[in-house]
């Protein structure tokens, strides 16, 4: 299930070399955190006599497991394809794996019948405990599911139950407070997207940067299966630029090193190379353009994969632009 391009966005913020379950895999590790916590709080307010009145049974020890309410209201079949359920089988192998006491039940409520559906597909990766953990329920029986495990008054309102959060729940956030998501944008990596490439055999991609003396470029990229391919990186001064309108021109459509070749850009070398990854920066000591190769003509048949990050950082800012336009596209994945 990809609910609003949830992959893509984990493709886009991921750091050079990691995959979306890694990056998802972070994400999970605070939640399973922020659950720890929780069981912490309700442990000390069961020391303290907090929750007598409430008939929460901790005397044999501590809160150490707990259950977890998915509501899968909304969710279709335009939502389900195989990159999702990959993902959804790598994280719930690696919960499994680090966390398996810590959850006792996972109960899905309002399910349609897409989620039985993924379910069937994916169940067979599961290990066989963390499968008797999963309990799965249609709209109509969903509210006596939770009731089983959960009295009545401290059901979700929005499930069924008579919670509207008004004595004991534990706050959380407000969506719709001004002050969410505020800090959006102020890391540089938050404006900075991790771009896949998949470059066909016999064809070239780059990238090229119009730089001002002071001004520099940060590249990182690694070869995915571990294969090799030939970078070059040129820099162009402004000075020998025969114009620079058809430079730019050129430059708006990723062609120049294309239009003008390798033997007229040779004077211009800075580095050449066949690298399986790399981390380099260049900063511009005159006026002049960057221009970023990644070479796979010498291959017949093998396409290459690139996972790369590119962004040009202005000596008079404090933040990190991304420039390339195709970074500012909803999907990160290009083919060439």
């Amino acid at each position: 299930m990809d609910e609003q391009g949830l992959l893509h966005r984990l493709e886009a913020i991921a750091n050079v070399g990691q995959s979306p379950a890694d990056v998802f895999w972070e994400y999970l590790q605070h939640v399973v955190r922020v659950c720890e916590l929780l069981m912490i709080y309700q442990q000390h307010r069961w020391d303290a006599g907090e929750l007598a009145e409430e008939n929460v049974d901790a005397s044999e020890g501590l809160i150490r497991t707990i259950t977890i309410v998915i509501d899968a209201k909304g969710l279709n079949y335009s939502m389900l394809w195989k990159p999702a359920l990959d993902l959804l089988k790598v994280i719930v192998t690696r919960m499994f794996q680090y966390y398996p006491n810590c959850l006792q039940r996972i109960i899905v409520v309002n399910c349609p019948k897409m989620v039985w559906f993924a379910y069937n597909i994916v169940k067979g990766f599961f290990d066989v405990e963390f499968r008797k953990k999963i309990h799965l329920h249609y709209p109509k029986d969903s509210l006596a599911a939770l009731e089983k495990v959960i009295d009545r008054r401290y059901i979700p309102h929005f499930l069924g139950g008579d919670c509207h959060c008004e004595d004991n729940c534990i706050g959380n956030y407000d969506p719709n407070s001004q002050n969410f998501g505020s800090d959006i944008g102020e890391n540089a990596d938050e404006t900075t997207i991790t771009e896949n490439i998949t470059l066909r055999a016999g064809r070239i991609y780059e990238k090229s940067f119009f730089l001002k003396k002071g001004e520099s470029v940060i590249w990182e990229f690694i070869m995915k299966e571990g294969k090799y391919i030939l970078f070059s990186s040129y820099f162009i001064p402004s000075s020998v630029m025969e114009s620079l309108d058809q430079i730019e021109q050129h430059s708006k459509k990723n062609e120049i090193f294309t239009h003008y070749g390798e033997k007229c850009l040779v004077n211009n070398l800075i580095k050449n190379d066949s690298p399986t990854e790399g981390v380099d920066s260049y900063e511009a000591v005159e006026d002049g353009m960057l221009l970023l190769v990644w070479d796979n003509k010498k291959s017949w048949f093998s396409s290459k994969k690139i996972q790369m990050k590119v962004f040009k950082h202005s000596q008079n800012e404090n933040s990190v632009d991304a420039l390339d336009l195709q970074c500012k596209l909803s999907s990160s994945q290009v083919n060439i």
